[in-house]
């Protein structure tokens, strides 16, 4: 099925990587797994809030993200925001390049 006249759906999510859509029933927001930004893309510039979000954490600090971003920050659903996240943000970015 063609989205776009040279796209289709697989080739279309080959060039722009998006993340899941995930929905939080407890508070009714929804939110994409790795788009801290809340762009609809997953590229460099999430990569860099987890990371700052990360490095905030590992000494005691607080991220600064809103409940949403805390949430999309936790790409593999562990509960916390941490070094899996952002290899996960990366591997996502580089799968769509």
């Amino acid at each position: 099925v063609a989205l776009f006249k040279d796209y289709t759906a697989d080739s279309f999510f080959s060039v722009y990587p998006m993340s899941e859509t995930a929905f939080d029933p407890a508070d009714g927001t929804s939110y994409s797994l790795g788009d801290i930004d809340g762009n609809g893309l997953v590229n460099s510039t999430d990569a860099s809030f987890i990371l700052q979000a990360y490095s905030a954490l590992s000494v005691g600090e607080r991220s600064y993200f809103s409940a949403r971003q805390d949430k999309a920050a936790d790409v593999n659903g562990d509960g916390a925001v941490n070094t899996a996240d952002i290899i996960e943000i990366v591997n996502i970015i580089t799968e769509g390049q």
